[in-house]
């Protein structure tokens, strides 16, 4: 094993990720608790925003630079990959700041910056790619570079509708915002999170299989075909396209998820993250083919409008707590292994106040009790903040002389 080339940067956005992530936690509590009422939108924005690109498209660079940064000489790159750090760990908390100005003209202003940078890191995942060989790359690498395409287009989207809202152009925002949520939640999330379960249970390089590469592009294209459908409002052809999860789903379960699942729960260590992940992915697809077909192909319901929060919460928990939140932490775990196991006792309390709390905020959800998210809300939120302190102590601390395992 050699050394991780890009561990500097990968220790900048892991940290940068986690202060960002205090604001999306805090505002949830406050949200779950009801302490000061009901949010404003901004603020409820502010919330999302912070959360899936502050705290997941920070984690999931951080993870492409392990999964693609374990081979070939720093020296050439050193000076790219500090600039696309700096330029993501810049450009994104004024973002944030911006929804939570409530400014449409800062909204902007300030997204253009946001989606340079992930074009510029999706170049470098494919030039990473062709140096290792395409013929080569690992299915956690090609879901890496397909889910970062998808980024890119729904990110074009997000701007597109920024632009449009600061201007008073006159358009669908359904269509529009439903591109972009789409390609983010269905593409990007979802292939990084299939593909970052499988890295997390299975770490040592593969060529991705053929099973592997259909798994991709099926999630892919489906993705695609989701977010054009609702972009040029034909809302049943997203319909059609969400049929290709299907297969993609029981694909990834065959090939890695019921192995993974059956990992150690009590265990400690990133694989424990990258398993309880599983049932947390399979609730989202599960809940994005409800949806979809609910609306567009069973006409269960007419509109938007019509859903239950509850369904809509749900699916984002289920990927943006349960899947993304646990694969950051399995991160971590790693990336810290050679520092001193400070909070050692805290271990247990994260990953079991993580996923139980996640678990009954969902149930309550769905069994529309709300006054237990009172309650379900802070377990949550107080066990990820306790990992984001325990975490952050773990890197601040110096190495052991003991080497931690490099990715390769």
């Amino acid at each position: 094993m050699g050394t991780l080339r890009y561990r500097p940067e990968i220790g900048w956005l892991l940290q940068i990720a986690m202060l960002i992530f205090v604001v999306t936690v805090l505002i949830g509590i406050a949200n779950g608790t009801k302490v000061f009422g009901t949010l404003e939108r901004n603020v409820l924005l502010t919330h999302v925003h912070a959360g899936t690109l502050g705290w997941i498209t920070l984690g999931v660079a951080a993870a492409c630079l392990w999964i693609f940064g374990g081979t070939g000489p720093r020296a050439a790159n050193e000076g790219f990959a500090r600039g696309l750090v700096i330029a993501l760990a810049g450009s994104i908390p004024l973002y944030v700041a911006g929804f939570w100005s409530g400014s449409f003209v800062a909204r902007a202003a300030l997204s253009t910056p946001v989606f340079v940078a992930i074009v510029v890191l999706l170049g470098w995942a494919i030039r990473e790619g062709r140096r290792i060989g395409l013929g080569r790359l690992s299915t956690p690498q090609l879901s890496a570079i397909a889910g970062l395409t998808s980024l890119v287009i729904g990110s074009s989207l997000g701007v597109y509708a920024q632009f449009a809202f600061a201007t008073g152009q006159q358009f669908d925002p359904m269509n529009i915002i439903g591109g972009h949520v789409t390609a983010q939640v269905v593409g990007f999330l979802l292939l990084l999170g299939m593909g970052l379960i499988e890295y997390w249970h299975h770490p040592e390089p593969t060529p991705a299989s053929w099973a592997g590469r259909i798994q991709v592009g099926l999630l892919f294209f489906g993705a695609l075909g989701i977010a054009l459908g609702f972009a040029l409002g034909q809302p049943q052809a997203a319909g059609g396209a969400v049929l290709l999860e299907v297969p993609a789903l029981v694909i990834f379960l065959v090939r890695v998820g019921w192995s993974a699942v059956r990992t150690s729960w009590t265990r400690a260590g990133s694989a424990r993250y990258a398993a309880v992940a599983v049932p947390f992915l399979i609730l989202n697809v599960g809940s994005i083919i409800y949806l979809i077909l609910a609306l567009f192909v069973l006409n269960i319901y007419k509109d938007f409008s019509e859903v239950p929060s509850s369904v809509a919460v749900t699916l984002d928990h289920a990927l943006f707590v349960g899947v993304m939140t646990n694969l950051n932490f399995a991160l971590l775990v790693r990336f810290t292994a050679d520092r001193p196991a400070l909070l050692r006792w805290a271990d247990n309390l994260i990953f079991w106040g993580l996923n139980a709390g996640a678990a009954a905020f969902i149930v309550v959800l769905l069994a529309n009790i709300t006054f237990f998210e009172r309650f379900t809300a802070p377990v949550m939120g107080l066990a990820i903040l306790l990992g984001l302190v325990t975490f952050t102590l773990r890197l601040w601390a110096s190495p052991s002389t003991r080497r931690a395992p490099a990715a390769v």
